[in-house]
C-alpha cells in the first residue's frame, strides 16, 4: 500500500520542483510514483514547517499491490453475480481478507515515521469508505466466511449469502456488513493510534451526506457514530449540507473538514461566509482542496 499524498497549493514550489499533482492514465501514474517517494513526503512536510503550515496525512489503500496478491492469493471485490469488481468505494480488496494486516502494518510505520514531524496534525487511514454505494459488492469468498462466522457468533445456523432483497436473511446481511466495516476502521484507528509514540489524532475520512448517516441506528446499513471508534471525525464537504451540525451532535468528536470547497464560481465574500458558516455547523478546521488547476482556491 501507498500513502497518496497530493499537495495542489499553487505556491508550493522550491529548489526547482514542480507541484505533485494528479493526472489521467500514464501521467496520473507517473506523478503518483514521483510524489510517493519517502524523500518527495520528507521535502514536502520540512517545507510546510518552515512556511509555518499544519499537514494532516492521508494513508489511505487506493490500490492492491502485486506483492500482497502473492501472499494471499484472490484478496479482491466481487459482485453479487460473482464477477470481480475492480474499484469499490476507495477499496479494492475485501475487509474480510487478511490484506487487512498488511494495510494495518504499513499505517502503523508510515505514521509514527511522518509523526515526528511536529507540524503534522493528524492522520487518515480511510477516504471517504461505507457501504453507502459500492462496498456491499463484497461478495468474495472472503466476505462469504466472515458471514458465517458472524452468523455462528450471532447463534444463527450456516446460510448462504443473500443476494436478493426480498431474502428472508438481508437484514441480518446489513447486520454483518455494518458490523465487518465498523470493525474494519475500528482495527486500523486503534493499531495506528497506539502505535504512536506520541499523540497524534487518527480518524477516518466521511462524507455525511451519503457515505455517514448521522441518524444511522445502531444495526442499521451504515457506519453509527456511535459505534466508530476515532479521535477526531475528519470530512469532506462539498457545499451547504445540512448534516454537518447533526454528524457533529452525533459523533461528538471535532470535525475536521479536511476537503472542503464551495462547486461553482464564487466570490471571496462567499467562501467567507460558506466557511463561516460550517464553523457555526461545529467543523474545527477546514481545509479548502483544490481539485483543478485554474479553480478557485
Amino acid at each position: 500500500f501507498r500513502a497518496r499524498t497530493l499537495a495542489r497549493s499553487g505556491g508550493w514550489r522550491s529548489a526547482g520542483r514542480g507541484i505533485c499533482t494528479e493526472g489521467a492514465g500514464a501521467d496520473r501514474e507517473r506523478t503518483e510514483v514521483a510524489c510517493n517517494t519517502a524523500a518527495y513526503m520528507d521535502d514536502l512536510l520540512d517545507e510546510a514547517r518552515q512556511a509555518g503550515m499544519w499537514v494532516d496525512v492521508l494513508t489511505a489503500s487506493h490500490d492492491t499491490t502485486d506483492w500482497v496478491q502473492a501472499k494471499h492469493g484472490d484478496v479482491g471485490l466481487y459482485d453479487v453475480n460473482g464477477v470481480h469488481v475492480p474499484m469499490g468505494e476507495y477499496m479494492t480488496f475485501s475487509i474480510s481478507s487478511p490484506a487487512v494486516e498488511d494495510q494495518l502494518a504499513w499505517q502503523e510505520r508510515a505514521a509514527n515515521y511522518y509523526a515526528r514531524q511536529p507540524n503534522v496534525i493528524a492522520f487518515f487511514l480511510s477516504n471517504e469508505q461505507s457501504y453507502g454505494n459500492k462496498q456491499d459488492l463484497d461478495y468474495s469468498s472472503w466476505a462469504g466466511k466472515a458471514w458465517q462466522q458472524w452468523r455462528g457468533a450471532h447463534g444463527l445456523n450456516p446460510s448462504p449469502m443473500p443476494r436478493v432483497a426480498a431474502d428472508a436473511e438481508m437484514l441480518h446481511w446489513k447486520r454483518f456488513r455494518q458490523d465487518a466495516l465498523v470493525d474494519y476502521l475500528n482495527r486500523l484507528q486503534r493499531g495506528v493510534a497506539g502505535a504512536l509514540d506520541r499523540f497524534v489524532p487518527v480518524s477516518h475520512k466521511v462524507i455525511f451526506y451519503e457515505a455517514t448517516s448521522a441518524y444511522a441506528p445502531q444495526y442499521g446499513l451504515l457506519p453509527s457514530p456511535a459505534r466508530l471508534s476515532t479521535d477526531i471525525v475528519g470530512a469532506d464537504i462539498y457545499g451547504l449540507t445540512p448534516n454537518v451540525y447533526p454528524a457533529q451532535l452525533a459523533f461528538q468528536k471535532p470535525i475536521f473538514a479536511v476537503e472542503t470547497n464551495l462547486p461553482g464560481d464564487w466570490s471571496a465574500d462567499a467562501m467567507y461566509d460558506y466557511l463561516v458558516y460550517q464553523y457555526y455547523e461545529g467543523v474545527t478546521i477546514q481545509s479548502i482542496f483544490q481539485w483543478n488547476p485554474g479553480e478557485h482556491a
